[in-house]
């Protein structure tokens, strides 16, 4: 039995908003899955567009249709619209050449909630080193340096090693 599911960043970064109370944390959640929605069809247009601005049914059919799904975001909380558009960054900075932000960007994704870790293997199939080298940095910083300052190293190193556990 787990009290928090998630890694340790996803902890600090939630202490935040919820510092201030449960309207504001609401708020902020609100506003990250609206921006993510928004980000996620900007980066889904930039990466497979032609360049034309789409008709408006379809920029308008997407949302319409996972219209459900993204109402249990907002509802339920969940991360993972965020999580997709900062995958989609990921890749966008990988087409862009810019391999290290790159990896960053998938390491902050895996460091709030683990899934997104399965785009390893596949920069190391594609010989993405940077990318690789990247996200593996990364990870250590948002999982080990950014939480230890507030939750203190060996209870961030304890918390790691049982989610850890619990996770596979």
């Amino acid at each position: 039995y787990f009290d928090f599911i998630y890694p340790p960043l996803s902890a600090v970064l939630l202490a935040i908003p919820a510092f201030f109370g449960k309207i504001p944390l609401y708020l902020v959640l609100c506003l990250l899955n609206i921006v993510a929605w928004w980000m996620t069809a900007q980066f889904s247009h930039a990466m497979a567009g032609s360049g034309r601005k789409p008709n408006m049914w379809l920029e308008a059919l997407p949302g319409i249709v996972t219209v459900t799904f993204v109402f249990d975001m907002f509802d339920l909380g969940q991360p993972n619209l965020m999580l997709l558009a900062m995958m989609l960054y990921g890749f966008w900075l990988l087409r862009s050449e810019r391999p290290w932000l790159a990896g960053a960007m998938f390491a902050l994704a895996t460091a709030i909630k683990v899934f997104p870790v399965a785009v390893l293997p596949y920069l190391v199939w594609r010989r993405r080193w940077r990318a690789v080298a990247g996200m593996i940095v990364f990870l250590g910083v948002f999982l080990f340096v950014l939480p230890a300052p507030f939750r203190g190293f060996q209870h961030n190193a304890t918390e790691l090693k049982t989610w850890y556990q619990g996770m596979v």
